[in-house]
């Protein structure tokens, strides 16, 4: 196996920002792909950037096209595909799993979203950055594991986190990543763009309840025993590792329910909700789908701007009192 940890994967802002370092290594991602287009850097505020990483995700789970992140998508179908198919490349990503997860979440990371942080206005800028970041190095060092001779495009991502930009996407044959200059630069139309989503409307009698939860979550099988027992119809199952990219089978299948539950432990005080879970409640709230948060954890929960208007519930919480809840 190869080393855990190749050079590459520092800090998150370990490298000043420069401009021509940052084309650059987004331009090569292009290559590595064979997309055709070039690079550009947003300049904005934390408070724009987040509207803007917003819009850019939130228009790709909708089914929006954008050819970078369909060619990541079939890269990480390759990971998918070796884990189910050889039983040593398996383990080789589970260890490599577990070990990205010991780095970026070290007190070393933990120090460093802490700092970025210290202003309110960008904390939640700065959780979805160190939350995407956590991700990238978790696939980085995955690839690494099994395809140790391959040039890895993690390495193109990572050099443009480590220099303080983040990739949105691609958009008219046009690379964008964002970079939080500290002020208000006006970031042009893009802390406005509308896209076409399917509205959600609430059905009478609608009673599918999407549940997004972290693994081995310790109230969910209590959870899932009140909902059956009033028969609602849960959504609860993996995600297919097809054609289809994870992000359109979880939009088509959260626009479908009535309610979103979110079952949480503990909510991490440096880095906020998984990235998983937070896109995914993102979704429900765009769609206008009602969503409710189980958890103990009431007090790291309110710490979070992005978590304060949840509405929580504890899990003690009794079959009658959640149907009410739930009951279109």
């Amino acid at each position: 196996m190869s080393k855990v940890r190749p050079t590459y994967l520092e800090l998150p802002f370990a490298n000043n920002f420069n401009e021509a370092a940052v084309i650059k290594a987004g331009n090569d991602l292009l290559d590595l792909f064979r997309l055709t287009g070039k690079t550009v850097v947003i300049h904005t505020s934390a408070e724009n950037a987040i509207g803007i990483e917003r819009n850019f995700r939130l228009s790709w789970w909708a089914n929006k096209n954008d050819v970078l992140r369909l060619a990541m998508h079939n890269l990480g179908k390759q990971l998918d595909v070796l884990a189910g198919a050889d039983p040593v490349s398996r383990d080789k990503l589970s260890m490599a799993w577990h070990q990205a997860n010991s780095i970026t979440n070290s007190s070393e990371w933990r120090e460093a979203v802490k700092q970025k942080c210290i202003s309110t206005s960008g904390t939640i800028y700065y959780q979805v950055f160190f939350r995407i970041a956590q991700q990238c190095i978790n696939r980085a060092v995955r690839w690494e594991a099994v395809f140790d001779k391959i040039t890895s495009p993690y390495f193109y991502f990572w050099q443009l986190i480590s220099l303080g930009v983040l990739p949105l996407g691609m958009m008219d044959s046009t690379f964008y990543v964002l970079r939080d200059c500290g002020n208000d630069h006006d970031p042009g139309n893009f802390g406005s763009v509308e896209f076409d989503f399917n509205l959600h409307t609430i059905q009478p009698g609608n009673k599918k309840i999407f549940i997004a939860h972290e693994f081995n979550n310790e109230n969910i099988k209590e959870i899932i025993g009140k909902l059956q027992f009033y028969q609602f119809d849960i959504d609860l199952g993996p995600v297919a590792s097809t054609d289809i990219p994870i992000e359109h089978q979880l939009f088509d299948r959260i626009r479908q329910c009535s309610h979103m539950l979110v079952l949480i432990d503990q909510v991490d005080i440096d880095f906020g909700l998984p990235v998983w879970i937070s896109q995914e409640v993102d979704l429900a709230k765009a769609l206008g789908i009602p969503v409710l948060m189980i958890t103990n954890d009431t007090g790291n929960l309110y710490k979070h701007p992005a978590l304060k208007q949840l509405n929580v519930i504890q899990p003690d919480i009794t079959h009658e009192e959640i149907n009410k809840l739930l009951s279109v």
